[in-house]
């Protein structure tokens, strides 16, 4: 099996977690052999493919959401659906098993996903003498005024194009019950008033000052955002790491954990990985033993609590309910969901990005801007 750290550290943490599960495992399954290497996250999707092509890929490799299509029509993976048990089914979440779903199949058994919602500074707030935190556009737009007229921003949106859209445009995109492809997944969506209804109120937070209008143009160091600095109010699609962070940066019980934005539909990004099983193996019911084994809710929680990661089991139930923020992040899954499920995902973003930044910097209005991505967008799943 081919896995990445999900543990920071010292040398050999990884290494040494899975270790440990595979030997229980092997005790538990004599006769199977397991050999797990950790390698490195740059380039892994490359690397991947290349093994892959040369007949020399793993039995078993965790996949982020985004890499499963283009392997399922590239006919590189098992379907799973036959491994899965109905019970094991029915324990995950909705939106992990469908975001590891591809043209009615699962390909990947889900092992952990993110909780992205938001984050309010408390004292910034109190400041400026409100002490209600908003959920909705409408209640963000009512307040960016007074934070503006003491010279702060209301929020900061990573706009640059090193930025990926998951955790900026789309999850706007999607409140206001929009989408990137069509159903069938032939066509661009995002050129629609759901989308232009996205990419307005997003341009009117740059063009208004609402937001840092920099970080449309580059990323800021770790810990130099107008977040870390105290000088935004509201951080968007904030995970477990940067939560932290800002806690320790902004002092004790001044971070408060809320629920996404909502327009029409209250969600936000959370990326989702899980276990897939290669067609090319010649280990295939050892390796569903294997995949089975991992995602069961004793062996997740081994996988997951020491990165501080969520479970898409229901019967693992809280593994952070005595921690102020992971706790509260854990109570947002169900309204979590992954990347789009399409085999040009990863290409779209690189295409609707800079079109997205300009519509914020005022190089195209709102409605160009969608309206040349999505020919842009449309001409490159017709090249297949």
């Amino acid at each position: 099996m081919w896995v990445y750290p999900l543990l920071e550290g010292v040398a050999g943490v990884n290494e040494n977690l899975w270790a440990d599960i595979s030997k229980d495992f092997m005790a538990k399954n004599p006769g199977v052999s397991v050999d797990v290497q950790v390698l490195p996250w740059a380039n892994r999707d490359d690397k991947l493919k290349t093994a892959l092509s040369a007949g020399k890929g793993p039995d078993v490799a965790y996949l982020n959401d985004d890499q499963v299509p283009q392997h399922v029509e590239n006919k590189a993976l098992v379907p799973l659906d036959d491994i899965l048990s109905s019970t094991e089914k029915n324990d995950y979440l909705p939106n992990p098993l469908k975001t590891l779903s591809y043209k009615g199949s699962i390909y990947s058994a889900p092992i952990l996903l993110e909780s992205q919602p938001n984050v309010y500074n408390t004292k910034l707030f109190n400041d400026i003498g409100i002490n209600t935190y908003p959920t909705t556009w409408d209640e963000l737009a009512q307040v960016a005024p007074k934070f503006k007229d003491k010279g702060l921003f209301v929020t900061y949106y990573p706009g640059a194009l090193d930025e990926s859209l998951n955790g900026s445009f789309y999850p706007f995109l999607w409140q206001a019950g929009g989408q990137i492809f069509n159903n069938d997944g032939s066509a661009a969506a995002f050129d629609s008033p759901e989308g232009l209804d996205a990419l307005t109120f997003v341009t009117q937070l740059f063009q208004n000052g609402y937001t840092d209008k920099s970080g449309a143009i580059s990323t800021p160091a770790t810990g130099q955002t107008p977040l870390d600095l105290s000088k935004a109010a509201v951080g968007l699609t904030i995970g477990n790491d940067w939560a932290n962070r800002l806690s320790k940066e902004w002092g004790p019980g001044i971070l408060k954990v809320g629920p996404p934005l909502k327009r029409k539909i209250q969600i936000s990004s959370g990326s989702v990985a899980g276990f897939s099983l290669f067609s090319d193996s010649k280990n295939k019911d050892a390796s569903a033993t294997w995949i089975t084994y991992m995602t069961s809710p004793e062996v997740m929680k081994r996988i997951l609590v020491p990165g501080g990661y969520f479970a898409p089991k229901k019967s693992v139930g809280s593994l952070y309910a005595n921690d102020p923020i992971l706790g509260e992040l854990e109570k947002y899954l169900p309204m979590m969901r992954g990347g789009e499920v399409h085999p040009k995902a990863r290409q779209v973003i690189s295409t609707l990005a800079p079109e997205v930044q300009a519509a914020f910097l005022g190089k195209k209005s709102p409605q160009q801007a969608l309206s040349d991505a999505a020919k842009a967008v449309d001409s490159l799943i017709k090249q297949g």
